[in-house]
């Protein structure tokens, strides 16, 4: 079953293969808090919200859109002045952010992963799971 941490090691691992020699702190810790940051919504317990809520567990948070925009903000606010196209560097960021609601997938636990949110509330799991 992933764990906050074994979603921050994941998303390293796939960061090995991208990074260059100019990396530095701050593209380890963007990669393993792009790949953290889903799970924040479990604070919504916390406020009432329903687990099958949208803005529940494993909901919009867990969406495509939501890595989409995150990797998109992490390019524009934290590389602007990279010399590496920023549409190279949100796609990097969206990819570790989506590894999180993959590897929830794969679970046996929950009512699923909203993949879709918000244009459908359908929840997602692998076809096979342990």
């Amino acid at each position: 079953m992933p764990t906050i941490f074994s979603h921050a090691i994941f998303a390293s691992a796939i960061g090995s293969i991208f990074r260059s020699r100019q990396d530095r702190a701050k593209f380890w810790i963007l990669t393993a808090a792009c790949a953290m940051l889903p799970d924040a919504d479990a604070l919504s317990f916390e406020f009432g919200v329903r687990y099958d809520s949208m803005f529940g567990h494993r909901g919009i948070t867990h969406s495509i859109l939501f890595a989409l925009v995150l990797g998109a903000l992490v390019s524009i606010l934290f590389y602007s002045h990279s010399q590496v196209p920023k549409w190279k560097v949100g796609l990097y960021f969206a990819a570790v952010t989506a590894t999180h609601p993959l590897l929830d997938m794969f679970t046996n636990g929950g009512r699923g992963v909203a993949m879709l949110a918000p244009f459908s509330a359908e929840r997602f799991f692998i076809p096979w799971r342990p």
